[in-house]
């Protein structure tokens, strides 16, 4: 009987991006079984950096199970939007599985992601720096964050609405439900911005 093993993402990543063939070896004498999450965080991937995700899923096809409700279910699932900060092109998503949304933008060295990082902390905004796929490094907002760009920047506002329309979003939580009302809201004044995240984003005021 062949042994089955389910995989996530790190998986993926190490045996069809790293070339580790051992891994790779190991894995096709196996039946894999690929998660729905684990399958959209790694054809996430491909949407940052402009490649063909759908490419990749029949790649994926050809070698494991990959677990999906359909293929429409996954691509719309897969459906992001995007908006610019300081030079950098950011993907917003909504994480179902933690009711919020989510941006994340790819830089090619450490030393770029951090001064996004930087510029973005100017404004208050903090950041999670990670490395990815060994060759780059990912900015990554959630919830509060997002919002604050939101607040601030008409751009994000308009990728907010595309997204929201595309995925037919409902709010989950304090923090979702102001991004869907700025997302159909008209710009707010640049000087509003410092006094209104003030009052609605003190220490402890809005929960992700």
């Amino acid at each position: 009987m062949v042994e089955k093993v389910v995989v996530d993402t790190s998986v993926l990543a190490g045996a069809l991006e790293e070339g580790d063939e051992e891994l790779l070896a190991a894995l096709v004498e196996r039946e894999v079984l690929v998660p729905y999450v684990a399958l959209c965080e790694y054809l996430y991937g491909y949407l940052y950096l402009g490649r063909d995700a759908e490419k990749e899923k029949r790649v994926l096809e050809k070698l494991f199970t990959n677990m999906y409700p359909d293929h429409q279910v996954l691509m719309k699932a897969l459906e992001i939007a995007r908006a610019a900060f300081n030079g950098h092109i950011f993907w917003l998503y909504y994480s179902y599985s933690e009711g919020n949304f989510q941006a994340r933008t790819v830089t090619k060295s450490e030393e770029k992601a951090r001064e996004c990082a930087q510029a973005l902390a100017v404004l208050g905004v903090q950041t999670k720096i990670y490395r990815w796929l060994k060759k780059y490094w990912v900015v990554h907002l959630k919830g509060r964050e997002v919002l604050k760009l939101a607040e601030l920047l008409p751009g994000w506002r308009n990728a907010l609405r595309e997204l929201a329309e595309k995925r037919k979003i409902e709010p989950k939580g304090p923090v979702t439900r102001r991004l869907l009302e700025l997302a159909g809201s008209p710009p707010l004044p640049w000087q509003n911005f410092k006094a209104r995240a003030g009052n609605s984003l003190s220490a402890g005021s809005l929960a992700r």
